[in-house]
This record gives structure tokens, C-alpha cells and sequence, in this order.
């Protein structure tokens, strides 16, 4: 669990550093298994 933190937070900074924006998480009531589906195109 430590080691995604990590990731997460790194992935965080990087992504402000590139965007010069602050992350903002998306909330969705959609199922994660559906968002993939979709984004997949499957």
C-alpha cells in the first residue's frame, strides 16, 4: 500500500509540474469497470 501511495503522489506532482494546474480527482458514480469499458471502447 506504501509503494502506491507513493505512486500516486508522484504521478500527482508530475502531472502539476506538466500542466502547471492543480489535480483535481474526478468523481464519478460510475463503476470503474464501466469507465474502463468505455475508455477502452469495449
Amino acid at each position: 500500500m506504501k509503494v502506491r501511495c507513493e505512486a500516486a503522489r508522484r504521478h500527482i506532482e508530475a502531472y502539476e509540474q506538466i500542466t502547471g494546474m492543480e489535480f483535481q480527482p474526478e468523481v464519478s458514480e460510475e463503476s470503474p469497470e464501466s469507465r474502463i469499458r468505455r475508455n477502452l471502447g469495449i
